[in-house]
């Protein structure tokens, strides 16, 4: 497999840390390992509090509820634009096939936060 270096992202689970520390820490890493080197010319996207993989939210539970509540917002925006549709079934199956899938596949694969 050949690593996509223009989307390589990298999350430090760990909110206390701070991104400064989290970049120098993936620096120091990238030059140790010769494997690695054609990472360190990327601005590789760090983050400590989440991010997401193959569209699914994983990272600590504010941030992965704040990603979901946003996706939700935008479903819901969607949704009202369908007014326009005046045939009860094409709306139906435009629900059905477009916006639930969104919201399934999230139910399906965001982890359960922790309490």
């Amino acid at each position: 497999m050949v690593r996509n270096v223009s989307k390589f992202n990298l999350h430090f689970p760990d909110p206390a840390l701070k991104i400064v520390q989290a970049r120098s820490t993936f620096d120091l890493a990238v030059n140790a390992d010769h494997s690695l080197s054609d990472l360190a010319d990327v601005e590789a996207g760090i983050s400590n509090d989440g991010m997401r993989v193959a569209a699914v939210p994983v990272g600590i539970d504010d941030w992965v509820k704040a990603f979901v509540a946003k996706k939700a917002r935008a479903v819901l925006t969607d949704v009202a634009k369908l007014d326009v549709v005046t045939d009860g079934l094409i709306r139906l199956q435009l629900l059905n096939f477009c916006q639930d899938t969104r919201l399934a596949f999230l139910g399906r694969n965001t982890p359960t936060p922790h309490f």
